[in-house]
């Protein structure tokens, strides 16, 4: 990535977006997720249910033995995120409504 690549984003949104990140525990997850996560939030329209979505598959996550691929960890908040919630997830909390 060379700075031409920088010079298109949204400041504003990067800084949103890296500060909301983080909020999270990122010293849990590898490169590929952390990167995942900043271009999901980044590209999100609202960073409360982005960040509602994250972690409910990160406790979603957590009952498992173990971690979600970076790519089904995003597929999964992509999903909850925009409905509907994976039947998994609903499941692990009851509810089909976690937006």
């Amino acid at each position: 990535m060379d700075k031409s690549d920088f010079d298109t984003l949204d400041a504003n949104k990067l800084r949103e977006a890296c500060q909301w990140l983080n909020s999270l525990p990122i010293y849990m997850f590898t490169g590929e997720l952390t990167l995942q996560l900043l271009r999901f939030s980044y590209d999100c329209d609202n960073l409360d249910n982005a960040d509602r979505s994250v972690r409910a598959v990160l406790n979603y996550q957590a009952s498992l033995i173990a971690p979600l691929e970076p790519e089904l960890f995003i597929d999964y908040v992509k999903r909850v995120y925009k409905g509907p919630v994976p039947d998994e997830i609903a499941d692990f909390f009851g509810d089909h409504s976690l937006q």
